[in-house]
């Protein structure tokens, strides 16, 4: 009796821990939106508890997947894209999506350390997530924790991929809008449309404008792209590391 007893209490220690990250998540605090996420990410019992809880308070964020190949300065344009969001009034959140540490199995580049004066804004919530060797680039806990974030009452959620070719077309299936992002000089722009990313951008961005041959990148990607029903995706020139170009980003993303 003593034992059932114990066990009881214990259950509803836990019921009343999970109801308080809940709640937590349905008012925007960031501690609890952190605790459902982990949750999400171990896959333990209680993750599907948290979906079917906040499931009918999803559908009213606008998500962006930013994605394209390594080194064209996705997580500078995204550090900006937040900063662009927050002057108007817009909560923010972020999930990027790194390489797994072959050692401790968590995320390896960190993108929080680039957006770290984001960190003592309560309106912006920034996390890493591990790739974990899924056979793609997204773990099987990103479509999940999109759906945490949304019920938190975030406005605009912004997932970052790797960036490691071909499997980031996955991200199209995830979010509202995509954005690929390239740059001047990245290569032979077959070897680019074979990659698969030419045909799920939503919009284009070449970043690193302020470098030669931004126009003639420009030229060749709305040469290249495509979406079905041959509707041409629109071209953007940025230079994050100074915000040129991110309020036309954000004006068009907003037209979709």
């Amino acid at each position: 009796m003593l034992y059932s007893d114990k066990t009881e209490i214990e259950n509803s220690q836990i019921d009343t821990g999970m109801s308080n990250i809940i709640s937590g998540v349905f008012k925007g605090d960031n501690r609890s939106i952190a605790k459902a996420i982990s949750i999400i990410e171990d896959e333990t019992e209680e993750s599907g508890e948290i979906i079917r809880k906040i499931y009918s308070h999803t559908g009213k964020s606008f998500s962006i997947g930013v994605t394209g190949p390594l080194g064209t300065g996705k997580s500078t344009l995204v550090d900006k894209m937040v900063s662009e969001y927050r002057k108007m009034g817009f909560s923010v959140g972020v999930l990027a999506v790194d390489p797994s540490s072959p050692f401790s199995g968590g995320a390896l580049l960190g993108d929080r350390v680039r957006m770290i004066h984001h960190s003592i804004d309560s309106g912006v919530f920034i996390r890493s997530m591990a790739t974990r060797d899924n056979s793609g680039s997204l773990a099987r806990a990103v479509k999940n924790t999109l759906r945490i974030l949304d019920a938190s009452g975030k406005d605009v959620i912004i997932l970052e991929t790797v960036g490691i070719g071909q499997s980031e077309v996955e991200v199209m299936n995830v979010v509202d809008a995509t954005v690929v992002v390239l740059m001047p000089h990245i290569g032979d722009e077959v070897q680019i449309a074979k990659a698969g990313i030419m045909e799920i951008g939503d919009i284009f961005v070449v970043n690193k404008a302020d470098l030669n041959g931004s126009d003639r990148a420009q030229h060749n990607i709305m040469a290249s792209s495509f979406k079905k029903g041959g509707w041409k995706p629109l071209v953007i020139k940025t230079v994050a590391t100074t915000g040129e170009g991110v309020a036309e980003l954000i004006e068009s993303l907003s037209k979709l």
